[in-house]
């Protein structure tokens, strides 16, 4: 056998098994293929692109770090979502505090964690009528023009509604007009305009036009209400109560942790809050009470 070849030979077996020595430190090429793509749903009346700005960072994040990989998916119609979450096409997402109750006392979905931005993570319902409008209590408002949010919003509408029957009224006859604007920001404008005589919508939203535009506080008013119109939790995140459990642990662990480190903060900064907090039934009492 002649010397060349001999080298040759011993030269192949190097390689070979150089390769599967090295082999481990390679990336994971098999666990890449088998990751799941699955949808983060947002139930939310922000712009397609305000909702893209808002949680895509945090998507980034939970895209280096969990066990699976997950896309945006903002929803404006709240049916769709719970059919999504039903049908399982949607593992899991960010929603309000009424459409989130529901899904978890059917049993679609468990809470895991909601954002907190300088220590608040929960609103209040605001009834509220122009200054000059000599309307300064819900009875005033009987026959008048009043804008609702949505049907599926705590403050926007749930409370309002439970309010009116605290008082012995009927909220299908009591006002002359009653209207879904969309948003809560529609519903203070739209009473600031004098388009309609009263409305309702969650502080948080009151508060930022606030800052924006001094007319919403010299020229509206708040009307008292009762002890039912808060707090409600702010955009609770839920996963699909079919979700796996490993993978449940591994996005929470992940959220609840995310401010523990210079790079999750930074991702939370872009989210919009300090940390997020844990979540649980005791965190909607008082929107069981408007639902019920």
């Amino acid at each position: 056998m002649s010397k060349k070849y001999i080298i040759g030979a011993l030269a192949v077996v190097l390689l070979i098994g150089g390769f599967w020595y090295f082999r481990g430190s390679l990336p994971n090429f098999e666990r890449k293929e088998a990751v799941q793509r699955e949808k983060i749903g947002v139930g939310t009346t922000a712009t397609k692109q305000e909702t893209f700005d808002q949680y895509q960072a945090l998507i980034d994040y939970l895209n280096k770090y969990s066990m699976d990989e997950w896309y945006l998916v903002p929803l404006k119609d709240y049916g769709s979502f719970v059919s999504q979450m039903r049908l399982g096409q949607i593992k899991a997402g960010f929603m309000g505090s009424l459409v989130s109750y529901k899904m978890i006392s059917e049993g679609l979905t468990v809470p895991v964690a909601r954002g907190e931005k300088n220590g608040n993570s929960v609103y209040y319902s605001y009834i509220f009528t122009r200054k000059d409008s000599g309307l300064n209590k819900i009875e005033d408002l009987m026959g008048k023009k009043f804008a609702y949010v949505d049907a599926y919003t705590s403050a926007g509408y749930y409370f309002p509604r439970h309010f009116l029957k605290s008082k012995g009224y009927d909220p299908e006859t009591f006002f002359g007009v009653a209207s879904f604007l969309g948003t809560h920001e529609k519903a203070v404008l739209a009473v600031l305009s004098g388009e309609y005589d009263g409305g309702a919508a969650k502080d948080l939203a009151w508060k930022k036009l606030a800052k924006e535009n001094p007319r919403i506080e010299k020229e509206l008013q708040l009307l008292p209400t009762n002890e039912a119109s808060g707090p409600y939790p702010e955009q609770i995140f839920m996963i699909s109560s079919i979700y796996a459990e490993e993978k449940f642990q591994n996005l929470r662990d992940l959220l609840l942790k995310m401010n523990e480190s210079e790079e999750g903060r930074s991702y939370l900064t872009k989210f919009g809050a300090d940390r997020f907090i844990p979540t649980d039934m005791k965190d909607f009492e008082m929107v069981k009470k408007i639902a019920e």
